[in-house]
């Protein structure tokens, strides 16, 4: 919805995003539901699941791995990370491969119902978007590039197959 963005102070409103509020909280270790995994050590109980591909991987390696103990942000723990370096090329797949990880971490965690409101949600963001960006197209408000490309992107991530966007052919 865009709510996490405007409220992150608001964990009602932002239940996913932490950095923010542990950021601000007291002392320097919190125990957490999941941490990026970039930034990720750990000892190696659990191995991540090959089925996921480049997203949503460490949410679910951290949704088997709070099952067997507690699972740490350190404050002070540094670390270097690109970003997105992985999927600058083509935003569309970038966003299309994010959702099929969602989709398929409700798939196995929480079965196919809730596999099928993520792929609805999903498209339902997709389409909403693509209308808005559409919307400021024709009316030509805005850069007309930037909404043809939005426009563009929203248009494959909600047509893109079942099964996301190709692999790299060394995936």
């Amino acid at each position: 919805t865009g709510l996490e963005k405007l409220f992150f102070w608001a964990k009602p409103l932002s239940p996913y995003w932490e950095t923010q509020r542990l950021m601000s909280a007291q002392g320097n270790i919190h125990e957490v539901e999941q941490v990026m995994g970039a930034a990720m050590l750990f000892k190696p109980h659990l191995k991540f699941d090959e089925d996921f591909f480049l997203y949503c991987e460490d949410t679910d390696f951290c949704h088997r791995m709070g099952r067997l103990g507690s699972i740490y942000w350190v404050k002070d723990a540094v670390f270097e990370h690109a970003l997105g370096a992985s999927s600058r090329l083509f935003r569309w797949e970038t966003v299309a491969r994010y959702n099929r990880g969602k989709e398929l971490f409700f798939h196995k965690h929480y079965g196919g119902a809730a596999k099928s409101m993520c792929i609805f949600l999903n498209r339902v963001g997709a389409g909403g978007r693509l209308i808005i960006w559409t919307a400021l197209l024709i009316l030509s408000i805005g850069a007309w590039k930037v909404a043809w490309d939005k426009r563009k992107l929203w248009w494959r991530v909600l047509f893109v197959p079942r099964v996301g966007p190709p692999k790299p052919r060394d995936a």
